[in-house]
């Protein structure tokens, strides 16, 4: 039931190209609509009514965007205002629930922080700055947090591939430094992988699989641990000293990398993705510096060694050019008892 009003022939039945179509509901007396058109688009006045005759929707068409005239205006504009109001209403609660929520966050939150708990801190923080994007306290701490860990990662890094260039520096320092006993004419007698006695001139055939006269150059501690039980009267304690820490600081630095890796984090904040390791700096340099001290202290023997060398080359520099040789024979006693003293030692302070 509609009237169609044109100048030029429409398309379908509920268009014409330009004119107006008037449509009624199925008693045909009730109208449902008026739309006009020009160039096949709805253009102009515009009005809609219900089944009673009530008109329901008002407005024009303006270059293909409608605009609402006439009561329908009215009461949309009343609408409209309604819903305005009722959204700062709901605003306005929302902001007080959030103001008191994050005065609960902000203390927890300071709290993870000094308790050095930041990943808990970081997360609380960013909470906080969601319920109050205004706020620039939370984002500061946020960003102090996530610098940190920033530092801490590029120090973790730094500071641990130092210790190995400094590990394989020291190396090179105790190849010229100590020197593995030798008997008769510069043979050493040795375990083999069955602990059998060995005479070995040198180590080539042992070449790429374990250095008997510098077992800090093997990477496995166990196979030079073996060697040192089986053939105790090559090695040195100062020699043992130094080769267990080295390996003993080795295994620490590796354990703490582990430690490092498994503090692997991501964290997400105003559309940046930050990846970092959150372990404690603190923690890692206490827990490294025991091994440190015990590994130093052990390398002081080296030194400590040398001058026992020059010592025992002076006394007997000083034995050979005096006639009665009583003062310096005793020197030689006391070196002698020194000695015999320092292979019984194996504790690292004793030492």
């Amino acid at each position: 039931h509609f009237i169609k009003i044109y100048d030029t022939p429409g398309y379908s039945n509920l268009y014409v190209k330009d004119g107006k179509i008037i449509s009624y509901y199925e008693n045909g007396k009730t109208l449902k609509y008026e739309k006009n058109f020009k160039n096949g688009e709805l253009d102009g006045d515009y009005k809609e009514y219900d089944e009673s005759g009530t008109l329901i929707k008002e407005g024009k068409y303006v270059n293909g965007i409608f605009e609402i005239t006439g009561e329908s205006k009215r009461i949309y504009d009343e609408e409209k205002e309604k819903q305005k109001q009722l959204q700062n209403e709901q605003e306005a609660a929302t902001q007080i629930k959030n103001s008191e929520e994050y005065k609960n966050i902000i203390p927890e939150a300071d709290k993870a922080f000094v308790d050095k708990d930041f990943k808990k801190a970081l997360q609380l923080y960013k909470s906080a700055s969601d319920l109050m994007s205004n706020e620039k306290y939370p984002k500061d701490k946020i960003a102090e947090i996530i610098k940190l860990f920033h530092s801490n990662s590029v120090f973790f890094l730094e500071y641990t591939n130092s210790q190995y260039d400094s590990l394989d520096l020291d190396k090179r320092y105790f190849n010229s430094k100590i020197a593995l006993k030798t008997y008769g004419n510069d043979i050493i007698y040795v375990s083999d992988k069955n602990g059998k006695p060995k005479a070995l001139n040198n180590n080539s055939d042992y070449q790429g699989k374990f250095n008997f006269e510098k077992p800090w150059e093997n990477d496995n501690w166990e196979r030079v641990k073996s060697c040192f039980d089986r053939n105790k009267g090559i090695y040195s304690p100062i020699q043992i000293a130094i080769t267990e820490q080295y390996f003993n600081y080795i295994s620490l630095l590796e354990k703490e990398e582990r430690s490092i890796k498994n503090t692997s984090y991501s964290f997400s904040y105003e559309s940046i993705n930050n990846s970092f390791y959150t372990y404690d700096k603190a923690t890692y340099l206490n827990n490294l510096f025991a091994g440190k001290m015990k590994y130093n202290l052990a390398k002081s023997l080296v030194d400590l060694q040398t001058k026992s060398i020059d010592k025992q080359t002076q006394i007997e520099s000083l034995n050979n050019q005096n006639k009665k040789k009583t003062l310096y024979s005793k020197y030689q006693i006391v070196y002698n008892d020194f000695n015999v003293a320092l292979q019984s030692f194996t504790e690292l302070q004793s030492l």
